[in-house]
């Protein structure tokens, strides 16, 4: 059982590598600012850039992205 709960905490790394690729319009490995707003827009989430840009770089690294995307994938769960 233990096992299991470990599993459904694992992120779908693929699919979330997609959901980032598909948002990445240039290519670059990055979500910049742009890209950023429109994938949170397009994604109904309340969170602003600066609160997924964790380095201040001015842009959402695919790591960023995946932990703000786990967190989201959490509270989904626990609010259906």
């Amino acid at each position: 059982m233990a096992d299991e709960e470990v599993q459904e905490e694992v992120p779908d790394n693929a699919a979330t590598r997609a959901l980032f690729n598909g948002f990445d319009k240039d290519g670059s490995g990055y979500l910049e600012p742009g890209e950023a707003v429109a994938a949170l827009t397009q994604m109904g989430n309340k969170v602003t850039f600066s609160d997924l840009d964790t380095d201040g770089d001015n842009r959402i690294s695919f790591e960023e992205f995946e932990v703000h995307d786990a967190r989201a994938r959490r509270h989904n769960r626990c609010t259906s």
